[in-house]
């Protein structure tokens, strides 16, 4: 390639990068010439520019002929090869974009899973808060419910307390005019005298017990009253 025990120049450097440049660079197919040498050749330069080995022109005719067959048969390898590999290239290409196209409609279904789980997020978040916000409704209202049912229970002790004692005092009432009528039997009044005593005791004591009743009556109304308010409250 260079000249042994010269100097390398620039105008060396030059051809041999134009050789290397001619050898590799695609070799255009031109006109067939008329002189079967200068065929011959440029098939040559043809095969080494696809790294087939070249044609030795200086060889016999028939060796020649043998190593342009050797030479077609090995071209013919390559672009079998080539073929191979440009199949095997396509199939995977359209096998990646097929694969691509798959997980890009994938993608895309989930992306409307996640949105539509999100828009079912919300509206369940949305339950939740209507949901808690009647529960604290409800423990208030259950708080208020035992509150007055507390305030009933001590009203009825009170009430039943005044009673008790009401009837206590008409017992003792009774008890002092059983007493007097004893009394008054062996006074000297007439006889008459002594019925109209028992009859207006009878009747005094007739009016607490019709008071006493009424208030009980009242007490009771009251009470059931109370009792059906608290139950609807509770309804809701």
């Amino acid at each position: 390639m260079f000249e042994e025990g010269n100097q390398i120049t620039v105008e060396e450097v030059d051809r041999v990068l134009s050789e290397i440049e001619s050898k590799y660079s695609p070799v255009e197919c031109g006109p067939i010439h008329d002189s079967f040498e200068e065929n011959l050749a440029v098939l040559s330069k043809e095969f080494d520019s696809v790294g087939v080995e070249p044609i030795d022109l200086k060889k016999p005719i028939s060796k020649v002929f043998k190593q342009v067959v050797s030479s077609s048969r090995s071209l013919v390898q390559i672009h079998r090869r080539t073929l191979s590999q440009m199949r095997d290239v396509n199939i995977t290409v359209q096998t990646k974009n097929s694969n691509s196209n798959y997980l890009r409609k994938v993608v895309d279904d989930c992306n409307t899973k996640i949105n539509m789980y999100e828009d079912k997020t919300g509206i369940l978040q949305n339950k939740i808060s209507v949901l808690e916000d009647k529960v604290t409704e409800h423990k208030k209202k259950e708080t208020d419910m035992k509150n007055e049912i507390e305030k009933i229970k001590r009203y009825c002790n009170m009430k039943n307390g005044e009673y008790s004692r009401h009837i206590r005092q008409v017992s003792e009432e009774n008890k002092r005019l059983k007493e007097s009528l004893g009394t008054d039997i062996n006074t000297t009044h007439s006889k008459d005298e002594v019925l109209l005593k028992i009859i207006a005791k009878y009747k005094a004591n007739e009016e607490i017990y019709k008071e006493t009743i009424h208030k009980l009556q009242e007490n009771n109304r009251q009470l059931l009253e109370e009792v059906i308010d608290l139950k609807s409250k509770r309804k809701y």
